[in-house]
């Protein structure tokens, strides 16, 4: 079951901490599986940001497949491209990850004010 809240403050980014308010106003301690909360991607900086971050990552998975694919046996069905196709900076995720956490820290990733909840049982 799937809770959706709204109106919770901008600066509310700890899912974990969202988890245990939630657990802890409705009396449900370990009943929660995850909390998602929903980021507020509207300024271009950012919504770029998080684009490029999103596209490296399938450009890696792209990469893995097609090289899994060559080792078992299966090029004829490799439907990702070689890592000669890929540009190094988009398998390089250290610096993505250093890009996300200068754009975490700058304070200018913020919540919409929108999370949803899901719970084991009803």
């Amino acid at each position: 079951y799937t809770l959706s809240i709204t109106g919770l403050p901008r600066r509310l980014l700890s899912e974990d901490h969202l988890r245990q308010q939630i657990e802890q106003h409705m009396q449900c301690k370990g009943e929660v599986v995850g909390v998602s909360i929903a980021y507020d991607l509207s300024d271009p900086e950012v919504q770029g940001t998080i684009w490029e971050l999103c596209e490296n990552r399938i450009v890696q998975c792209d990469v893995e497949f097609c090289v899994k694919g060559k080792v078992e046996g299966l090029a004829e069905k490799c439907f990702g491209y070689g890592a000669e196709l890929a540009t190094k900076e988009s398998l390089d995720v250290a610096a993505d990850k250093k890009r996300f956490q200068e754009l975490w820290d700058s304070g200018k990733m913020q919540g919409s004010g929108h999370a949803f909840v899901v719970f084991k049982k009803k």
